[in-house]
């Protein structure tokens, strides 16, 4: 999704800096890790 708004933004004359738009995409990709790691999927019984 924030890939898709930071597509938008320049349409209304807005610019997200690389750092922050890094930072956003390494940030969700870190805390789905962290998570899965956490919680992982229980396997289920065949």
């Amino acid at each position: 999704m924030f890939v898709g708004v930071k597509l938008v933004l320049p349409i209304f004359g807005m610019h997200v800096p690389i750092g922050i738009s890094l930072s956003v995409i390494c940030g969700v990709i870190g805390a789905s890790i962290a998570l899965s790691l956490l919680f992982p999927k229980k396997p289920h019984a065949a």
